[in-house]
């Protein structure tokens, strides 16, 4: 533990302060007046304090006037009962600059006067952000988003928020997203001139009573509320904005802690959870090595083909068994690496690529064409003549060595509704590509005898 400054109370002895002598996030604990009784390593780091300097100072002067006024909001909600959340402070530091630090406040255990006050700097708010900007531009994240408002106001009783978006630039709103019945949400797009078009034109929080709302329908379908308050987000296109409903009779005021720490708060756990979800789908669906997608990756591209016919290339390497064989596994494998590289230069952007096997490569092409597929195969093709670098296993080769590589290709033109026809009419092209010399493709032909066994 490090040494106390002078005049400062004399070292504790507390188990919130053993368990947290070494932990990564700056810890305090402090008297409910705001006096630091102990501080660890990460707190003097995050305010940029000499070692020990802390103890005796008071956390509170660190703030703002209007962040000592969230701070003491969040102390009354303990003293209530109620679960907090992380809030973003700007604590200042030594150097007289402040610092984002993500903050959460709770009773040391077994000393009903004093808190455990846990910091981290807040550097993934821009995260933060850049998800939430990142979700609601590029695609259907309702559901999401409801999860995040969910999860907001759920320490809130009488709250619910919403998140409006507008894509068009006007005054009226395109979407209302939130656990609000479709009355409330066709009364908010019906408000004229609302607390959360000025929030937009302003980009600073506004507040609003419900009576104050333009058009008597409006105020009629949002009576159940008494006020809300409308916080802009960093959103260029789409425009969007949250807004925490206030019930009658809800117990707190949340006014301070929303003008001070919206964006932080936005979709923080549920984004979270979505970034792993999504990990998960890649990773279940994408072939490690190559990148290209798996058979579960390419089995989910047929169910999102949209044009009558699809085209397909099936492609198999001539005599891959042989390089494992001479030159190991780890050559095999650098040949696998760029022959899929080489296989996505080769086909439309469109176009979807999947190692199904061993050696063996498959392009869905959505709409395409015969005489599209035959330029995709001969791009690829010409594209082998150049050798492949690899690995060798052999001790005595330090560097890489060069490889030719060929390769037989299969392809056909067949309807979205079949494909597992066509997928076999496919392979019995790439079986007689390979039988008349590879490095060729063969398109499939129906009336093609199958092979012998």
């Amino acid at each position: 533990m490090t040494s106390p400054a002078p005049g400062a109370p004399e070292p504790i002895d507390h188990p919130a302060v053993h368990a947290a002598s070494h932990a990564a996030d700056a810890m305090y604990l402090i008297e409910e007046d705001g006096t630091i009784l102990w501080a660890n390593a990460a707190a003097h780091d995050l305010v940029r304090s000499p070692a020990g300097a802390l103890p005796g100072q008071n956390l509170y002067l660190r703030l703002s006037d209007a962040e000592l006024e969230l701070a003491l909001q969040g102390l009354a909600l303990i003293e209530l009962g109620i679960p907090t959340r992380p809030a973003v402070y700007h604590p200042i530091c030594d150097d007289g600059t402040t610092r984002p630090a993500e903050v959460i406040a709770t009773r040391a255990p077994g000393e009903p006067t004093r808190l455990v006050v846990s910091a981290r700097p807040a550097d993934h708010a821009q995260w933060v952000i850049d998800e939430f900007v990142r979700l609601v531009s590029d695609g259907p994240t309702d559901a999401v988003i409801d999860r995040a408002l969910a999860e907001i106001v759920a320490p809130w009783p009488g709250h619910i928020a919403s998140v409006l978006v507008r894509h068009s630039g006007e005054r009226g709103f395109d979407r209302v997203i939130g656990p609000l019945s479709a009355e409330v949400a066709d009364a908010i797009t019906a408000v004229a001139a609302g607390p959360w078009h000025d929030a937009l034109s302003t980009g600073e929080t506004r507040t609003a009573s419900i009576e104050t709302l333009s058009g008597s329908v409006a105020a009629g379908a949002l009576g159940e509320f008494r006020r809300c308050f409308a916080v802009p987000l960093p959103l260029e296109v789409p425009e969007a904005c949250l807004v925490l409903w206030e019930r009658h009779g809800a117990a707190v005021e949340m006014t301070t802690f929303w003008r001070q720490a919206p964006t932080l708060m936005i979709l923080s756990s549920a984004l979270r959870q979505e970034e792993l979800l999504r990990e998960l789908r890649l990773a279940a669906s994408t072939d490690r090595l190559t990148g290209l997608r798996n058979r579960a990756g390419l089995e989910e591209a047929m169910l999102n083909v949209t044009a009558p016919t699809v085209g397909v290339l099936a492609i198999d390497l001539d005599g891959f068994k042989e390089i494992n064989d001479t030159h190991g596994h780890r050559a095999g494998d650098d040949v696998l690496v760029e022959i899929a590289r080489r296989l996505s230069a080769a086909v439309r952007a469109s176009d979807v690529t999947a190692r199904v096997g061993g050696d063996e490569m498959l392009a869905l092409c959505d709409g395409a064409t015969m005489a599209e597929l035959a330029t995709i195969a001969d791009r690829f093709l010409t594209s082998l003549d150049d050798p492949i670098p690899v690995r060798a296993n052999h001790p005595t080769s330090a560097e890489p060595i060069d490889l030719l590589v060929s390769a037989s290709i299969g392809l056909g033109l067949g309807d979205r509704t079949d494909l597992d026809h066509l997928l076999g009419a496919v392979d019995l092209a790439l079986y007689r590509a390979k039988r008349d010399g590879g490095a060729r493709w063969s398109a499939a032909e129906d009336d093609a005898p199958l092979p012998e066994p």
